[in-house]
């Protein structure tokens, strides 16, 4: 699932959306349409976020880069990799895919367009991240020392 382009302009009512999302993350309003892609910005774990405008919508999709390119995995990491994104979409409705940048990214189905909303997905989407990059990480590197 590729994320869409990034919009030039957000209209007024994307600005604002952003505006809230941003005071909902405790970060200045004025500051809301620095979190739209193609910007970054760090997530309540440390991991890379950003968030995806729909277009002609007022709806963010927010995306969680895990600090892994898809192009590492190779044999029974790839076949993990690939059981624990069936487990992510299956089980939560969150899509592990790679990201424009080839890195891996986690991203929920569904448009999100509350503040409320696209905050506690930004929370739950850095828990998953992180517990999946355990899972990838912690597995592979068993296997590989033994």
């Amino acid at each position: 699932m590729a994320p869409p382009s990034p919009a030039s302009q957000p209209s007024p009512s994307q600005r604002q959306l952003l505006a809230d999302i941003a005071v909902m993350l405790g970060l200045p309003a004025a500051g809301g349409a620095r979190l739209a892609a193609p910007n970054v910005f760090t997530g309540p774990s440390g991991l890379v976020c950003r968030l995806w405008m729909q277009p002609d919508a007022d709806a963010v999709r927010p995306e969680v880069l895990l600090p892994m390119r898809a192009r590492e995995f190779r044999d029974d990491d790839l076949e993990r990799l690939l059981k624990v994104q069936g487990l992510l979409l299956d089980q939560l409705g969150w899509y592990l895919g790679a990201s424009s940048d080839g890195m891996l990214s986690l991203m929920p189905l569904a448009w999100l367009d509350e503040p409320q909303a696209v905050a506690a997905s930004l929370d739950m989407a850095n828990g998953i991240a992180v517990s999946a990059l355990a899972a990838l990480i912690n597995e592979g590197g068993a296997r590989r020392a033994q």
